[in-house]
């Protein structure tokens, strides 16, 4: 399994991963504002083939009389071994978004 950022060419098949996946399911101009707002904070997951498995989308809180901190607002793992999926997303964002949030 990759984990890397987001690109744009990956919103449909992150939209598809969603819709797959979750009861709620989020228009593309969703995944437009924080690719647009947040991209640091945009990664997919995919096989060995290239396809998307998961991905996260988070986003900074811009309070500026506020702690810095941010938010997951999406997380979706779909296919290939569930534990795999979750835990090297849950981890691989753990590792990458700590210390854009002021975690380690």
């Amino acid at each position: 399994m990759n984990i890397r950022n987001a690109r744009p060419e990956d919103l449909m098949n992150m939209q598809h991963c969603n819709l797959l996946c979750l009861p709620e399911n989020y228009q593309m101009k969703y995944y437009f504002y924080h690719g647009l707002s947040w991209p640091q904070l945009s990664y997919i997951a995919e096989d060995e083939n290239g396809k998307i498995v998961g991905y996260v989308l988070a986003k900074m809180e811009e309070d500026p009389d506020d702690v810095p901190h941010g938010h997951i607002t999406s997380l979706v793992g779909n296919g290939g071994d569930e534990e795999e999926v979750g835990g090297g997303l849950g981890c691989s964002f753990r590792d990458h978004l700590g210390p854009l949030w002021g975690g380690s």
